[in-house]
């Protein structure tokens, strides 16, 4: 039987015009260009009649338009929908940063290894990749708000680059010394030393450094003269996990009939780059030359114009060459069987105009995706899912508040015509006089009898009623999108609030799990232990430890977080005699909600807290031991803890107990830190007492 679909088996050479098809297939078929230009347009209010002075000319129009009600009636620019997806967009980009990451172990067995890769996260979350996600999360959530849905790309860079290294002639006398007499090595002092013999030198500095004739004769000459001389070495600049906000069928597309991006049949990737980049990827990911010097020919053409009509600055325009000297690739990540029927993730990157002189289309490469996690290096959000439908099917804020826009419009221009109407009213005058005279603020107007000229008399209410239908439109887009609003409950409104922050946290956990799977990957060892500390246990890749990324929609409201942290720590904190609650865990919360930005510099871990205590209480049994008078805390938290190792300290040590019974100084020191801490405690008792009335018998 004759295959249907042609992508489902790999091959060692790709079927590079099948892909073409397909990508254009995943274009214009189930979401359209027109789609895009219509969110664009709407959220940034631009339309074909608009002019700079905000108002309704005709000859803006079409042929035989005339403006409505008159000529140089209104014409503003409401901007809901863009304030809609602002309001929206902070409340997911404060939830992204403000949210709890907690990575749990599978098996018990795991809770070191959770551990470090908690403290393993923070430092890529919090420090490498800190900018780079701050702005793709932006950008993941604008696109998602504005055109319904986005795609987040979690991929490993690695790229080369030079740096300049130095070498001294001394070096090379060392090197030459130990090197085999005979060898061609042992005599290149001497070679470098010796003018006539520059190009055998320059022969063996391009054989063993891999330079061209030309500077290996000017390194030679420095050498020679100054004893010392540069040269470039490529070193690895980047080796790091990247994560890319991708706008939808511009920058990613799929065939309409994906339902979920990690069971689609094929996922499309465009990208531009340089020449410089592209020649780059020679070197760096192995692409094929020929296809790098037929693809920077093609610089300025694109496979499909997906050029947007209007831009947030109109600098962007269908004239506008946004390509110039910009060569397009597209990557095709495609899911196929091997020749044992096992399905794994294949990269096949092409351009639309990059041929060979065969009849077979040129690729860069093609690969199997060597990801551990198995899986598309995409991760999706949707703002909406109305159905198990494709993903496409998402509508975005312009598409479902275009019509509460343009009814804000109308209600605000007929408001600012009224105003008009009102300040300079129209004059009613007697046919009679032919309106010979001209009106204007303190213009002399002769009449022949009262009521020659009289303002027109408006009706009274309708400024009235259109704030009363801004005020509904705008109290229905608050309530539709879970935004506040005096009139509606805030129950409901954190309710749509969080709703919205789970979806949205959700893709990021997968793209954290991506992510990390990636790090543990590619990072050597020797990296990983130079970030964490410590050596990180083995691990199974296959196996991951669980992510929970949590954030309480309440918590956008600053008195409500402190009211909540005020009530644990002042009536639940005390009333914990049983020792049900984790003070290091609690305090590590109420840190991460009061000050997200400061709690990886001023926290650590509960290993270390507890190490910490010790060894402070160790140091002051000691310096009690030489005289001094140990340091005295008031309403101690740590009293408990700190009374238990200092007993357990002067029990072990033979030393401490001699001291204390041959030497009162000691001794009364000792007393005296003991009933420091055991006043702390009774503080604490007391402030129970005070809460129940009672002291609790056991």
């Amino acid at each position: 039987m004759e295959q249907s679909d042609k992508l489902v088996k790999a091959s060692e050479t790709p079927d590079v015009k099948e892909l073409q098809s397909e990508y254009r297939r995943s274009i214009h078929e189930g979401f359209t260009s027109e789609r895009l230009s219509y969110s664009d347009k709407h959220r940034l209010a631009k339309w074909s009649s608009q002019s700079d002075d905000f108002k309704k000319h005709s000859e803006y129009l079409s042929e035989g338009g005339s403006a409505f009600p008159w000529e140089g009636a209104a014409d503003t620019r409401q901007r809901l929908i863009d304030t809609t997806i602002r309001n929206l967009l902070d409340i997911l980009m404060v939830a992204f940063n403000r949210s709890q990451v907690k990575i749990n172990p599978v098996e018990t067995g795991d809770l070191e290894a959770s551990t470090a890769l908690n403290q393993l996260f923070r430092w890529l979350v919090g420090s490498r990749l800190y900018n780079e996600l701050q702005r793709e999360a932006e950008l993941f959530g604008e696109y998602a708000l504005t055109y319904g849905f986005s795609v987040m790309f979690v991929g490993w860079e690695q790229s080369s680059a030079l740096k300049l290294q130095d070498i001294k002639l001394e070096q090379l006398l060392m090197m030459a010394q130990e090197a085999d007499p005979n060898s061609l090595a042992a005599e290149l002092p001497e070679l470098i030393q010796n003018p006539e013999a520059e190009d055998q030198a320059a022969e063996l500095f391009k054989e063993i450094l891999g330079v061209k004739k030309t500077r290996a004769r000017k390194m030679i000459r420095e050498l020679r003269n100054t004893g010392e001389t540069q040269f470039p070495t490529p070193y690895t600049h980047k080796n790091q996990p990247t994560v890319v906000a991708l706008k939808p069928y511009e920058d990613v597309s799929f065939p309409p009939e994906t339902l979920d991006l990690q069971k689609a049949r094929v996922i499309f990737r465009r990208v531009y780059m340089t020449e410089l980049e592209l020649r780059a990827k020679v070197g760096d990911d192995g692409w094929s030359e020929e296809f790098v010097e037929a693809a920077i020919n093609t610089a300025g053409k694109t496979s499909e114009s997906l050029t947007r009509d209007i831009s947030v600055n109109n600098l962007i325009t269908n004239e506008a060459d946004s390509t110039e000297n910009l060569v397009e690739v597209i990557y095709a990540y495609t899911k196929q069987l091997n020749e044992d029927d096992i399905p794994g993730v294949y990269c096949t990157i092409f351009n639309a105009y990059a041929t060979g002189d065969g009849e077979d289309d040129l690729y860069a490469k093609h690969e199997l995706l060597d990801y551990a996690h198995c899986m598309y290096p995409f991760v999706e959000f949707r703002r909406e899912r109305p159905a198990r439908r494709a993903i496409s099917e998402s509508r975005g804020v312009a598409e479902i508040s275009a019509c509460h826009q343009a009814e804000l419009k109308a209600q605000r221009d007929s408001i600012i015509d009224r105003t008009a109407l009102e300040t300079i009213p129209p004059v009613q005058y007697n046919r009679r006089l032919g309106m010979a005279n001209h009106l204007g603020p303190a213009v002399m107007v002769p009449v022949h009898k009262p009521g020659d000229y009289m303002p027109l008399q408006l009706t009274a209410g309708v400024p009235a009623t259109s704030m009363s239908v801004i005020e509904l439109i705008l109290q229905d887009v608050a309530e539709y999108y879970g935004l506040a609003h005096p009139n509606i409950p805030p129950g409901n409104t954190t309710m749509k609030q969080q709703a919205t922050i789970n979806s949205w946290l959700s893709s990021w956990t997968e793209i954290y799990q991506q992510m990390l799977v990636l790090t543990l990957q590619y990072l050597e060892g020797d990296d990983l232990t130079r970030i964490l500390g410590f050596q990180l246990p083995q691990m199974d890749l296959d196996m991951m430890p669980d992510f929970i990324l949590k954030f309480d929609a309440r918590d956008l409201n600053d008195d409500y977080v402190m009211k909540k942290l005020e009530i644990i720590a002042q009536q639940l904190l005390p009333m914990d005699a049983g020792g049900s609650i984790e003070r290091n865990a609690l305090m590590s919360k109420m840190v991460r909600s009061i000050a997200p930005d400061l709690a990886d510099e001023i926290l650590i871990d509960q290993g270390s807290a507890s190490q910490k205590i010790f060894d402070e209480v160790k140091g002051e049994v000691g310096g009690m031991m030489l005289g001094n008078e140990a340091t005295y805390r008031e309403n101690d938290p740590s009293a408990q803890t700190r009374l238990q190792y200092f007993q357990e300290i002067v029990q072990r040590n033979p030393k401490a107990q001699q001291a204390a019974g041959e030497d009162e100084q000691v001794a009364a020191l000792f007393q005296n830190y003991q009933q420091n801490l055991e006043m702390s405690l009774q503080q604490q008792q007391n402030a129970q007492i005070g809460r129940i009335g009672v002291k609790q018998v056991q």
